[in-house]
């Protein structure tokens, strides 16, 4: 079995230490067999945000008084946030047949761990995945799957701006929601709002990368058309309305949303 790094004080990643040391501790518990070495993949800068999402939701869920079994739901979080990001990474260098092969092994709801899932990160995140899908909601969560993955693909597609937002938000929403199916049989309480709140969360969030990554995109060419200047401008404007209007509805959250959004502002002003 692959040994996990005990990251230390002095080490580049120590302010992030923690995060690190509790998302490869949850993965190792899952892993039950010799694979890849998804400890030291999440030690990357790409990692970042993906391996600190799980406590992230468990603090929005405490802030709904939500009642909820907090290891479970971070294991599911957690695991599902990594999975995400290596998934994601493998369809934009190589094509878009990797989503199709994860959603055909996503079919069987039964874990495998043969030599060609050992050898593959995204393979064998999946089969780690499987076991916290709970049976009962199985065939919801992979419709949610293939819901996501048609609309990355037509995000990919998209022929102008107003369909590449929508798209965008779509997307996110999407992920958001499969967040949500894979947690709700740990919570008791009030979920309506919670709910609404994960999914705009999601949609908002995604608008943000999408402002994040628009020059590099640009750059390698990754829009099927060729987005003028007007058009950035427009991503960056709708991505702010809908912060704005987060913002209004959950002022509880303002601080964390504002927090974020300067370090983002940060971001865009180094790659302007």
């Amino acid at each position: 079995m692959a040994e996990y790094p005990n990251p230390v004080i002095g080490h580049r990643y120590s302010y992030k230490d923690n995060n690190i040391r509790r998302i490869t501790n949850i993965i190792k518990r899952e892993i039950e067999c010799d694979g890849p070495d998804i400890g030291s993949l999440v030690l990357e800068d790409r990692f970042a945000k993906y391996r600190s999402m799980c406590w992230k939701i468990s603090k929005y869920i405490d802030s709904f008084k939500i009642e909820y079994n907090k290891e479970d739901v971070e294991a599911r979080v957690g695991i599902f946030s990594i999975w995400l990001k290596v998934v994601d990474d493998e369809m934009e260098k190589s094509d878009k047949n990797v989503g199709k092969d994860i959603l055909n092994r996503l079919q069987d709801p039964s874990p495998r761990f043969d030599e060609e899932t050992k050898g593959s990160p995204s393979k064998f995140l999946t089969e780690i995945l499987k076991k916290q899908i709970k049976p009962g909601i199985y065939g919801a969560v992979l419709t949610g799957f293939y819901a996501l993955y048609t609309s990355v693909v037509d995000n990919d597609n998209s022929t102008n701006m107003d369909d590449y937002i929508s798209s965008r938000r779509k997307s996110g929403e999407l992920t958001a929601n499969i967040i949500y199916q894979l947690i709700e049989p740990d919570l008791r309480g009030n979920l309506n709002k919670f709910k609404k709140f994960l999914m705009q969360l999601g949609g908002v969030g995604n608008l943000v990368d999408s402002c994040l990554d628009i020059k590099k995109d640009i750059s390698n060419g990754a829009f099927k058309f060729i987005p003028s200047a007007l058009d950035v401008a427009k991503l960056y404007t709708k991505t702010s309305m809908e912060g704005i209007k987060m913002f209004i509805e959950y002022p509880t959250f303002s601080f964390k949303f504002f927090r974020s959004i300067i370090k983002n502002i940060k971001y865009l002003r180094q790659l302007a």
